[in-house]
């Protein structure tokens, strides 16, 4: 994985303290919260980088945004009507002018092996807040696409750059993770649990290529595609609940994306154990939920309070599973508290929760790093 560098961490309630691109302590990583971005597009050629996204945060409005690669700005560029963006958060106001675009010449030492990326955003000439990513130049070009109906699947999205970009991004935070606590220890074996089409799986084999990866999900048509694309890796079809077929402590690391954000309360505590179970003594296991500043973005405007209340709350089904498993319910929406995930997480399970970075995923997701006794 040498080609992914850490990234700008996110605010975390356990942890190191966030460090700027060049190594050092940054005032823009330590005052400035995360907010939620996505790029859409990233491209450099022939001296010409160019990227485009969108950025926003409920109840903050920003006007324009910096754009940073390398530790340097680069760009600085107003804010556009993103009406896709409006259309999916139609009840919050600031996702109706979200979008940026800017182009700039740069220099290839500055995107090979990657280039390290961070969206400022800003409202009268002030930075509020900020996103940090990075981008592998013809990465998407070397991998197989996978259907775009299984790429909607797992991240309601076709497009096939807007699908790799993310992947780079969340495989870049897991990596920084795994840095910060296990600094020069080679990775040798990774589960990914929940692989899906293997929009993590195929960047972990391709930037990590001495380690051995694994991938397992409960989509069989999924796995098929990966066995049949991702011929480095071993693919495994799961059921519902666990047991999987893997040895006790089989693994360094496992890595859960957007997994645990669709399990009920019962189905999270059995899932915990059993990533507890094929984790080694010191492994890492990488998972993501949603927190509190995921719930900022419900279309239920009480919902950021009822979770506040009872530590967590299903907001009910989530419908992209139909059809892959018989349980119409299985697949849900789910948000947490940090209180009640280290809580829940650590009863019983030999794991210990040594870090949660509230929205690190894009402005999103929280990480949590445990860590096996």
């Amino acid at each position: 994985m040498a080609a992914l560098a850490p990234a700008l961490p996110a605010r975390s309630t356990v942890g190191a303290p966030a460090e700027g691109d060049d190594g050092t302590m940054a005032e823009s990583a330590t005052l400035l919260a995360r907010t939620r971005c996505e790029l859409q597009h990233v491209y450099y050629d022939h001296g010409v980088f160019s990227i485009a996204g969108w950025i926003f945060e409920p109840g903050m409005p920003f006007d324009e945004v910096v754009v940073r690669v390398g530790g340097e700005d680069r760009a600085r560029v107003p804010l556009d009507p993103s009406p896709g963006v409006a259309e999916h958060f139609p009840w919050i106001p600031e996702a109706r002018r979200a979008s940026f675009r800017a182009a700039f010449f740069l220099e290839g030492a500055c995107v090979h092996p990657y280039a390290a990326i961070e969206i400022r955003a800003l409202r009268g000439g002030e930075p509020r807040a900020r996103n940090a990513t990075r981008f592998v130049p013809g990465f998407t070009e070397r991998v197989s696409p996978p259907p775009p109906h299984l790429m909607e699947r797992v991240s309601a999205c076709r497009d096939l750059q807007a699908f790799r970009l993310a992947g780079l991004a969340t495989v870049g935070e897991f990596w920084s993770a795994w840095e910060r606590h296990r600094a020069g220890t080679p990775l040798t074996l990774c589960l990914d649990w929940g692989c899906g089409c293997g929009r993590l799986s195929s960047i972990v084999l391709a930037c990590a290529p001495d380690a051995r990866l694994t991938g397992c999900d409960i989509d069989a048509e999924a796995v098929k595609w990966c066995r049949a694309h991702l011929k480095e890796g071993r693919f495994r079809r799961i059921d519902t609940a666990p047991p999987t077929p893997f040895r006790s402590g089989e693994f360094d690391l496992v890595l859960g994306y957007s997994v645990l954000t669709h399990l009920a309360a019962s189905d999270q505590r059995a899932w915990i154990r059993e990533l507890a179970r094929v984790v080694s003594p010191r492994g890492l296991v990488l998972a993501t939920v949603h927190g509190p500043g995921a719930a900022l973005f419900s279309p239920d405007p009480g919902l950021p309070a009822r979770l506040e209340r009872d530590g967590f709350v299903d907001a009910g089904r989530d419908g992209r599973l139909d059809g892959v498993t018989s349980d119409r319910e299985y697949y849900r929406v789910i948000f947490q508290t940090p209180e009640w995930t280290r809580e829940t997480f650590e009863r019983g399970t030999g794991l210990r929760v040594v870090e949660h970075a509230e929205r690190a995923m894009s402005g999103y997701q929280d990480l949590v790093v445990l860590e096996k006794a």
